[in-house]
């Protein structure tokens, strides 16, 4: 391990040479020292850094696997639940009655929405009504400008993950035949959030 540390500075001063040469590549359009710049910003630092991964002990408990590809996971997770959000809340402030911002629509509207978009679809033994619910839910997404896109979205960014009753997936207590006629409800027209209006345009036939 010591040894290890030691060798630290090496890699840091090859890839601090790595940036000198991609800036002279990019900005003075020196193309030829792109093979370099790529070899010593790399391959020479993973050279001197190779072997297994080890465990410092400065983090307690920590695990001896690489924690780079898991990063990446939850980066593109957190990216696509930012855009997701982002597309609610726009679609929510073209409401009348809605004008918080994104931080309170994941905090404090969400988890409501939750509820009121699911447990009128739930089966009887369950709390809900299956079909007979399905204009509650619809009045409520009206209300908000909500699509079915944006339902699903709501599923998402609410779903937390461990045991208990609040972990729960409400989704999974509407039964098939109440999903299915709920998509076709939203389906029978084009629902289209525009200029505070969810306003629905009737679909065109094919043309014979």
């Amino acid at each position: 391990k010591p040894k290890r540390r030691a060798l630290l500075p090496k890699p840091k001063s090859h890839i601090s040479e790595g940036d000198v040469m991609n800036r002279s590549v990019r900005q003075k359009m020196n193309w030829g020292l792109m093979p370099y710049a790529n070899t010593v910003s790399t391959v020479m630092p993973a050279s001197i850094m190779r072997g297994n991964r080890e465990v410092f002990g400065v983090f307690p408990g920590e695990r001896n696997f690489n924690r780079f590809p898991g990063w990446l996971g939850k980066n593109s997770t957190h990216g696509k639940n930012r855009r997701l959000l982002h597309e609610l809340h726009s679609h929510a402030t073209t409401s009348n009655g809605f004008k918080a911002d994104s931080a309170a629509l994941r905090e404090s509207y969400l988890p409501l929405l939750k509820v009121l978009t699911t447990q009128p679809m739930r089966s009887e033994a369950m709390g809900g009504r299956e079909k007979e619910g399905i204009p509650d839910v619809m009045e409520v997404m009206d209300g908000y400008c909500l699509t079915r896109t944006d339902w699903e979205s709501i599923q998402d960014l609410t779903r937390l993950k461990g045991a208990g009753p609040m972990f729960q997936d409400p989704v999974a207590g509407i039964p098939t035949a109440t999903k299915t006629a709920f998509t076709r409800e939203c389906n029978k027209t084009s629902r289209v959030v525009h200029s505070g209006i969810l306003a629905g345009e009737a679909k065109r036939g094919k043309m014979r």
